[in-house]
Protein backbone atom coordinates (compact mmCIF):
# COMPACT_ATOMS: atom_id res chain seq x y z
CA UNK A 1 0.00 0.00 0.00
CA UNK A 2 2.89 2.04 0.57
CA UNK A 3 4.26 2.13 -2.86
CA UNK A 4 1.15 2.76 -4.54
CA UNK A 5 0.83 6.10 -1.87
CA UNK A 6 4.36 6.82 -2.60
CA UNK A 7 3.71 6.49 -6.68
CA UNK A 8 0.72 8.71 -6.31
CA UNK A 9 2.64 10.95 -4.56
CA UNK A 10 5.42 11.28 -7.13
CA UNK A 11 2.66 11.63 -9.92
CA UNK A 12 0.93 14.66 -8.29
CA UNK A 13 3.65 15.98 -7.71
CA UNK A 14 5.11 15.68 -11.32
CA UNK A 15 1.36 17.50 -12.20
CA UNK A 16 2.06 20.35 -10.27
CA UNK A 17 5.33 20.62 -11.95
CA UNK A 18 4.17 20.32 -15.39
CA UNK A 19 1.20 22.59 -14.21
CA UNK A 20 3.71 25.55 -12.86
CA UNK A 21 6.07 24.97 -16.22
CA UNK A 22 3.07 25.37 -18.51
CA UNK A 23 2.02 28.50 -16.52
CA UNK A 24 5.39 29.62 -16.70
CA UNK A 25 5.73 29.40 -20.27
CA UNK A 26 2.11 31.03 -20.98
CA UNK A 27 3.20 34.02 -18.64
CA UNK A 28 6.38 34.43 -20.81
CA UNK A 29 4.35 34.32 -23.60
CA UNK A 30 2.39 36.92 -22.60
CA UNK A 31 5.25 39.25 -21.47
CA UNK A 32 6.39 38.81 -24.68
CA UNK A 33 3.41 39.83 -26.90
CA UNK A 34 2.93 42.58 -24.15
CA UNK A 35 7.17 43.65 -25.11
CA UNK A 36 6.14 43.17 -29.40
CA UNK A 37 3.12 44.97 -28.76
CA UNK A 38 5.20 47.89 -26.86
CA UNK A 39 8.06 47.89 -29.49
CA UNK A 40 5.45 47.80 -32.74
CA UNK A 41 3.61 51.13 -31.27
CA UNK A 42 6.79 52.62 -29.87
CA UNK A 43 8.55 52.63 -33.77
CA UNK A 44 4.92 52.98 -35.25
CA UNK A 45 3.86 56.50 -32.89
CA UNK A 46 6.94 58.06 -32.00
CA UNK A 47 9.67 57.50 -34.57
CA UNK A 48 7.94 58.91 -37.60
CA UNK A 49 6.98 62.15 -35.27
CA UNK A 50 9.98 62.78 -33.94
CA UNK A 51 12.32 62.42 -37.25
CA UNK A 52 10.09 64.96 -38.87
CA UNK A 53 10.02 67.24 -36.31
CA UNK A 54 13.86 66.43 -36.20
CA UNK A 55 14.31 67.65 -39.89
CA UNK A 56 11.93 70.29 -39.43
CA UNK A 57 13.94 71.88 -36.77
CA UNK A 58 16.87 71.32 -38.51
CA UNK A 59 15.77 73.15 -41.58
CA UNK A 60 15.40 75.98 -39.26
CA UNK A 61 18.47 76.15 -37.20
CA UNK A 62 21.47 78.15 -39.05
CA UNK A 63 24.78 76.37 -39.39
CA UNK A 64 26.34 77.97 -36.12
CA UNK A 65 23.41 77.12 -33.58
CA UNK A 66 24.12 73.76 -32.54
CA UNK A 67 24.68 74.78 -28.80
CA UNK A 68 20.83 76.57 -29.21
CA UNK A 69 19.60 73.05 -30.65
CA UNK A 70 20.33 70.97 -27.45
CA UNK A 71 17.82 72.93 -25.56
CA UNK A 72 15.25 72.48 -28.23
CA UNK A 73 12.61 70.06 -27.34
CA UNK A 74 14.00 68.70 -30.42
CA UNK A 75 17.08 67.20 -28.78
CA UNK A 76 15.40 66.40 -25.97
CA UNK A 77 13.00 64.15 -27.18
CA UNK A 78 15.74 62.45 -29.45
CA UNK A 79 17.37 62.04 -26.68
CA UNK A 80 14.19 60.46 -25.04
CA UNK A 81 13.55 57.92 -28.16
CA UNK A 82 17.59 56.85 -27.93
CA UNK A 83 16.61 56.23 -23.95
CA UNK A 84 13.42 54.27 -24.60
CA UNK A 85 14.64 52.06 -27.73
CA UNK A 86 17.61 51.26 -25.21
CA UNK A 87 15.61 50.08 -22.63
CA UNK A 88 13.24 48.24 -25.03
CA UNK A 89 16.50 46.71 -26.64
CA UNK A 90 17.40 45.65 -23.04
CA UNK A 91 14.29 44.16 -22.10
CA UNK A 92 13.75 42.16 -25.29
CA UNK A 93 17.22 40.57 -24.98
CA UNK A 94 16.41 39.70 -21.24
CA UNK A 95 13.48 38.14 -22.75
CA UNK A 96 14.93 36.22 -25.33
CA UNK A 97 17.54 34.79 -23.00
CA UNK A 98 14.84 33.82 -20.68
CA UNK A 99 12.89 32.16 -23.65
CA UNK A 100 16.04 30.22 -24.84
CA UNK A 101 16.13 29.07 -21.09
CA UNK A 102 12.57 27.47 -21.28
CA UNK A 103 13.36 25.94 -24.49
CA UNK A 104 16.39 24.79 -22.68
CA UNK A 105 13.94 22.80 -20.30
CA UNK A 106 11.55 21.99 -22.12
CA UNK A 107 14.31 19.32 -24.06
CA UNK A 108 14.97 18.20 -20.89
CA UNK A 109 11.92 16.91 -19.84
CA UNK A 110 11.07 13.29 -21.01
CA UNK A 111 9.99 12.67 -24.28
CA UNK A 112 6.53 12.39 -24.37
CA UNK A 113 6.27 15.38 -22.86
CA UNK A 114 8.52 17.46 -25.16
CA UNK A 115 6.05 15.88 -28.03
CA UNK A 116 3.30 17.70 -26.22
CA UNK A 117 5.14 21.02 -25.83
CA UNK A 118 6.49 20.67 -29.53
CA UNK A 119 4.00 23.10 -31.10
CA UNK A 120 4.65 25.46 -27.57
CA UNK A 121 8.42 25.39 -28.67
CA UNK A 122 7.92 26.18 -31.92
CA UNK A 123 5.88 28.96 -31.14
CA UNK A 124 8.67 30.20 -28.69
CA UNK A 125 11.74 29.54 -31.53
CA UNK A 126 9.87 32.11 -33.51
CA UNK A 127 9.60 34.48 -30.96
CA UNK A 128 12.83 34.22 -30.17
CA UNK A 129 14.03 34.45 -33.41
CA UNK A 130 11.60 38.12 -34.13
CA UNK A 131 13.37 39.36 -31.42
CA UNK A 132 16.88 39.03 -32.53
CA UNK A 133 15.50 40.43 -35.66
CA UNK A 134 14.20 43.32 -33.58
CA UNK A 135 17.48 43.83 -31.99
CA UNK A 136 19.43 43.19 -34.82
Amino acid sequence: MLPCAYLALLIGMQAIMLGSLTLSLKNAINVTEIIFDDVKCEMDMKLPKLFNKIKHLLRRLPSNAFNHYKESDGYINMQLAINNLKNISWTLNITTKCLEKSVCDIHSLPPPLQEKLSNLTMLINDIISHGYQING
